[in-house]
């Protein structure tokens, strides 16, 4: 009932910010850490769903679900059945096919300029 997905081929990137740092000027574009890069989810039908550094605060270490009743408790079981150990979750139903998804996420501020900085760790479907 529920599908794993794979995060390194279904998001741009897992990790936000991305630091990298330049010391020398032929070494490329350096972060800018006033500038949140969004965070890019591929849906198996094509469909992209991009988040951006608020949609993650606000789901930070929040129980609030926007999936109705029974695909939250879908998703609550397998957490329990597997013994997942989550902190954070978004979840939402896709706009063009409608599959319920749900991303597993840590984060807070770190780093030497107290970057928001969010790990993508899971993200689980319910298969339809």
């Amino acid at each position: 009932m529920i599908e794993l997905i794979d995060i390194e081929s279904c998001f741009n990137i897992t990790h936000l910010p991305q630091n990298w740092e330049r010391f020398m000027p032929d070494d490329g574009s350096a972060y800018d850490s006033h500038v949140f890069e969004p965070l890019t989810y591929k849906c198996i039908c094509g469909y992209m769903v991009e988040f951006k550094d608020v949609d993650f605060k606000k789901h930070r270490l929040s129980n609030f679900s926007n999936l109705t009743p029974k695909d939250d408790d879908v998703f609550n079981k397998y957490i329990k059945q597997n013994n997942l150990k989550v902190n954070s979750f978004l979840d939402f139903y896709c706009p063009k096919c409608g599959k319920a998804t749900r991303i597993f996420f840590s984060s807070g501020y770190g780093g030497r300029h107290g970057d928001y900085i969010v790990d993508i760790e899971l993200a689980l479907a319910v298969k339809k």
